[in-house]
């Protein structure tokens, strides 16, 4: 079989590790200014470095935002749009600062200032459907240090196609103070990724054994399969990212119990890159093209199990290779394990 496009772009990312960051906002640490952020409020500002007030954790600039003072209450802010769909799970962080000499006022009451960062979720009409929110700073935080927030995570509800990454700076009514942040980080994850995560983005690999439902998601990622029955590996894209796109399915086989792990160069890929091979190859042909996700619930795959095989397992993942994915090489599915009996 024709594997090289899959060598090749594995390859390039055991070269290129700084393309492998899942950071799905554009411009992370505000170095670029506004770009990729929409900002909302008069007092939003992308600071460069000028000590000791402006003191950026990463880079020559930061976020700064304080509140409007109007007397009641206000929030200002910056976001970022991000589709997303259901049952996608999402991580935010960010680190954040306030400066001894404009401190954020109060002690963290419900009349006093706070920074939150967010995450918010839409449906197709636009309403907020969803949300994830951890306060970040108040007047008890310490000044002139960056504090490294804990991270909130949410979970896409049913409905969901787009989650917004916000900043904000909340102001109930005319507390002084403002708000630093730098190096924001939004990460996507499908829940229930199981045993063996993919990249999480939106491409699935389902399985079934013996003409059974093609089923995916935790409790799922590992199934039995006497020798000679029927097998079917279904690839889909739900939220539609990836339908018409050429894909790989791709194996590896081994002694059960003793599954291959991923290369820290290559996040979220279970295959033993020697020994991998290629069930479906998603490289273009000149005469019959390539293989394609379907727009309609996916393509299936199906492959008759040997016999003789009793104690090994085999690994599959389905690959996308496309530029337009989160590290720019390579989405992976969830890996699943067929054991053999």
């Amino acid at each position: 079989m024709n594997i090289t496009p899959l060598a090749v772009a594995l390859a390039t990312a055991l070269l290129g590790t700084s393309a492998l960051a899942q950071n799905l906002v554009a411009n992370p640490s505000f170095e670029a200014g506004i770009p990729g952020w929409t900002a909302f409020g008069p007092n939003v500002y992308f600071e460069v470095s000028n000590p000791p007030a402006i003191v950026p954790r990463t880079g020559n600039q930061l976020l700064k935002i304080y509140g409007q003072f109007l007397g009641g209450f206000n929030v200002s802010g910056i976001f970022q749009s991000i589709p997303a769909v259901p049952g996608e799970r999402f991580t935010l962080d960010c680190w954040s600062r306030h400066f001894a000499f404009d401190p954020i006022a109060g002690t963290g009451g419900p009349n006093d200032n706070k920074a939150v960062m967010k995450m918010a979720f839409f449906d197709a009409t636009n309403l907020e459907i969803g949300s994830a929110e951890r306060r970040v700073l108040d007047g008890t935080s310490p000044t002139n240090t960056w504090i490294d927030n804990a991270p909130v995570a949410g979970t896409a509800p049913a409905g969901t196609v787009r989650v917004e990454v916000l900043l904000l700076f909340v102001q109930p009514l005319v507390g002084t103070g403002s708000a630093q942040f730098d190096d924001v980080e939004f990460t996507r994850n499908i829940p229930g990724s199981g045993v063996y995560p993919g990249t999480g983005e939106d491409l699935v690999l389902s399985s079934g054994v013996g003409g059974a439902t093609a089923t995916t998601g935790a409790g799922n990622e590992i199934k039995v399969a006497p020798g000679g029955s029927l097998l079917e590996f279904n690839v889909s894209s739900p939220g539609g990212t990836f339908n018409l796109f050429g894909f790989y399915l791709v194996g590896d086989l081994f002694a059960t119990g003793s599954p291959p792990a991923p290369s820290p160069f290559l996040p979220n890929i279970w295959l033993n890159l020697p020994t991998h091979f290629v069930l479906v190859d998603g490289s273009p042909r000149p005469i019959a093209g390539q293989p394609l996700i379907g727009p309609n619930g996916g393509t299936s795959t199906f492959f008759r199990t040997p016999t003789g095989l009793a104690g090994t397992s085999v690994m599959i993942q389905g690959v996308v290779i496309d530029p337009i994915v989160a590290n720019t090489i390579y989405a992976a599915t969830n890996a699943h394990e067929i054991r053999f009996q």
